[in-house]
């Protein structure tokens, strides 16, 4: 049994890129992968979808903590922020730049 990391890895290792678009798979260029593996990755849809979905999220969320400390750093040193105050309000910033704007 091929694990779905083993499929992406071979997808990658045939030239071309995998990514979610709406519920669909996109690989480009397509046109470069074996039949057998273009059945294996129909076969295995379904979990790609949801695997590949996770992997978004988890990056989307060290994305965000990447660039929560980062605005830290800067608000400590640069605004001589205690570590405490610096994070917090590199937090707020961030939840109201990125969560309230995308909810209203």
């Amino acid at each position: 049994m091929t694990s779905l990391q083993e499929l992406i890895e071979a997808v990658h290792a045939s030239g071309a890129t995998i990514r979610i678009e709406g519920s669909d798979l996109k690989i480009k260029p397509a046109g470069v992968l074996p039949p057998e593996l273009k059945a294996r990755l129909r076969e295995h849809k379904p979990d790609l979808l949801a695997f590949l979905s996770r992997q978004s999220v988890m990056s989307d969320a060290q994305d965000s903590w990447e660039w929560i400390a980062e605005r830290a750093a800067i608000m400590e040193i640069e605004g001589g922020l205690n570590r405490n105050e610096a994070n917090h309000r590199a937090f707020m910033l961030w939840y109201r730049r990125f969560v309230e704007a995308n909810h209203r």
